[in-house]
């Protein structure tokens, strides 16, 4: 009885080949809109979930007061405003929240 020498895959294979469409096609359906309509057109909630982390920075209180969206999202985006306003506010482009965009 002879053994065969099992040789690796082809990198190249039908279906090697298929895998590599079907990521490359799921990077372009994800990466292609990314860039659309940025950066002065907001989407429908984001003014609604903005209001209320600024709201938050502002007074200090951690209850948004607002749970049509998930809390943690509002949570998320009112550490990047303070993070935000704290960068520009070192850099001197901002004094209070009350300049801050």
């Amino acid at each position: 009885m002879t053994r065969r020498d099992p040789s690796p895959p082809s990198p190249w294979s039908l279906s090697s080949v298929g895998l590599y469409l079907a990521l490359v096609a799921a990077a372009l359906l994800r990466f292609w809109p990314l860039g659309a309509h940025l950066p002065f057109s907001p989407g429908v909630d984001e003014p609604e979930v903005m209001e209320r982390a600024v709201r938050m920075m502002k007074t200090g209180e951690l209850n948004p007061h607002f749970f049509d969206y998930p809390s943690l999202y509002i949570y998320v985006e009112g550490a990047a405003s303070t993070v935000r306003f704290l960068v520009g506010a070192t850099q001197g482009l901002w004094n209070g929240l009350g300049h801050a965009p």
